[in-house]
């Protein structure tokens, strides 16, 4: 994965959960983008499969939308990424 990319997905999170886009522009933004992420390397990868097993877990019942949220939200604070939170 290239820097590019982990910013865009930083970015994109930090979106939705700012309240800028709602979960499915940002599903169709990042499924598409991330597609092949796992020819770089697991570790470089390992954001993309967090936020793939999360959105997996939501589109499948086991998450609300609020656990997603949360989850993500707490991808970013641990990259040192800020995010405010917003309702939808």
């Amino acid at each position: 994965m290239t820097e590019s990319l982990q910013q865009e997905m930083e970015y994109w999170v930090r979106r939705y959960l700012d309240g800028e886009v709602s979960l499915r522009p940002f599903q169709e933004w990042f499924v598409p983008r991330t597609w092949t992420v796992d020819a770089v390397g697991a570790a470089q990868a390992a954001f993309a499969y967090e936020i793939e097993l999360d959105l997996a877990e939501y589109s499948n019942g086991h998450r609300t939308e609020e656990e997603l949220r949360e989850l993500l939200g707490a991808h970013l604070r641990k990259r040192g990424v800020g995010a405010r939170q917003v309702s939808p």
